[in-house]
């Protein structure tokens, strides 16, 4: 990305490869866990929030999921029962995810 020292000039979000097609915008809107969580999403795959928690040793991530959400990433969720009945839900990035 090419800086400029003009005072009028303004950020242009840019898009980084993150692998299987998949792009992850360079927001600078975006706090530092939230580009976190979004990074891992846009790696594929579902996670639930202990793994999310787990893997970016964050307390809880579903602040930051809303967060994403309000700033237009479409993260996608689905229940999943376990063989007890307890439910918990999978996050993930759709596809475009922007």
């Amino acid at each position: 990305m090419v800086m400029s020292n003009n005072e009028n000039s303004t950020y242009q979000p840019q898009s980084e490869p993150m692998g299987e097609g998949r792009f992850m915008p360079m927001d600078k809107g975006l706090g530092r866990i939230a580009r976190k969580v979004l990074t891992l999403l846009a790696k594929g795959g579902t996670y639930s929030v202990v793994e999310i928690t787990t893997r970016l040793g964050i307390s809880d991530p579903r602040g930051h999921i809303s967060e994403l959400r309000a700033k237009g990433y479409a993260i996608g969720d689905m229940w999943v029962t376990t063989h007890y009945g307890n439910r918990y839900k999978r996050y993930f990035l759709k596809e475009g995810g922007q």
